[in-house]
């Protein structure tokens, strides 16, 4: 039986890179992976919140700010929130007493409940589907990278 030689060393090379990536790179890319699908939830409350004096807008936000990214086991968390007292009235809806003259928009209130606009349960739907997409896109990407390709 004949000897055999093989060259393993572009195969090793492979190894070595995702072994490099495991080490070095995997942290990062979950971490920029969460920022981004954080930012595009707060575009998306944003554009689905209502404007009146536009300060609803304005106050949706990464809890902590600078994107801070809490970690428990193998489960990663960003919090997305609106801290102004009335933002969950305005995503639920509310109560209100017909007939109330309200100053700040100049009439009487007719109904009894106001429906919710639902601007974050919404956008968090929205998010959900396209986030695979998404993020296979940034994969893609990554390996692209890792691999010289």
């Amino acid at each position: 039986m004949g000897k055999g030689n093989s060259d393993f060393t572009q195969l090793k090379e492979w190894i070595d890179r995702i072994e490099n990536f495991d080490k070095n790179r995997k942290q990062a890319f979950i971490e920029e992976c969460l920022k981004e699908l954080a930012a595009r939830l707060i575009r998306y409350c944003i554009k689905r919140t209502p404007v009146v004096s536009g300060a609803l807008r304005r106050e949706w936000t990464v809890a902590n700010s600078n994107f801070t990214i809490k970690r428990h086991g193998d489960t990663y968390q960003v919090v997305v929130t609106n801290p102004l007292f009335y933002a969950s009235y305005v995503e639920y809806g509310h109560l209100q007493e017909p007939g109330r003259y309200v100053p700040a928009i100049g009439k009487r209130l007719k109904a009894s409940w106001v429906k919710g606009k639902f601007m974050l349960t919404i956008s968090e739907s929205e998010l959900q589907r396209i986030a695979p997409k998404l993020l296979q896109s940034k994969l893609d990407k990554e390996l692209e990278g890792l691999f010289g390709q």
